[in-house]
């Protein structure tokens, strides 16, 4: 139990440290091109969302799709 606190601990270290660096290298990088890249493309790529993201990320998806659907139908 405490080695996977110390564990998610220290990956959310890691991923903090990562987003500063992340923000940094966007900001140089945009000066120099036309079209811009952002932090979430960066992050993205050092850290690909894990099955219980995409889980979650698709349940947040379907309840958004049906709440506006019942807008939708309501007006």
């Amino acid at each position: 139990m405490e080695l996977e606190k110390l564990e998610r601990g220290f990956n959310d270290r890691e991923k903090y440290r990562d987003q500063k660096a992340a923000f940094l290298t966007t900001i140089l990088a945009n000066v120099h091109l036309k079209k811009g890249i952002d932090v979430k493309d960066l992050m993205r790529s050092l850290h690909p969302p894990t099955k219980v993201e995409k889980i979650k990320q698709d349940i947040a998806f379907k309840r958004e799709w049906k709440e506006a659907e019942e807008v939708v139908s309501d007006g």
